[in-house]
């Protein structure tokens, strides 16, 4: 009976791992694709409305991929034994997570500084 339930949490586990680690990737496709209007702005062109939408959701859409990779990176931290695999994809996921949020977050911090 113990087994069964430790193998059930040991699943639970590489899913969050392999949730948080798949969501860092997603991340930082969304937060490639918000630069789409870059393309446009060298060539002098002004970027559509689509492309304005496109950028809107990319950063909304990798705010909240961030926030789940880092959240469930950490609570697959905490539930993987040190040194197994679990912990290695949550600790990358956690990270990529965190890294996408700052991308993100901070450019666009950034950019409003400048622009004011």
């Amino acid at each position: 009976m113990e087994d069964n339930v430790s193998d059930q949490q040991g699943a639970r586990g590489y899913r969050l791992a392999r949730t948080s680690l798949i969501c860092g990737v997603i991340g930082f496709s969304f937060w490639l694709l918000s630069y789409s209007w870059v393309p446009f702005a060298l060539a002098g062109h002004k970027a559509g409305e689509l492309v304005g939408y496109v950028v809107m959701v990319s950063e909304v859409g990798g705010l909240l991929v961030g926030l789940l990779s880092v959240g469930s990176g950490f609570i697959a931290r905490r539930r993987s034994r040190a040194g197994s695999s679990e912990r290695r994809w949550a600790s990358l996921g956690l990270a990529m997570g965190a890294v996408v949020l700052v991308l993100i977050v901070g450019l666009n911090l950034l950019g409003l500084v400048f622009h004011l």
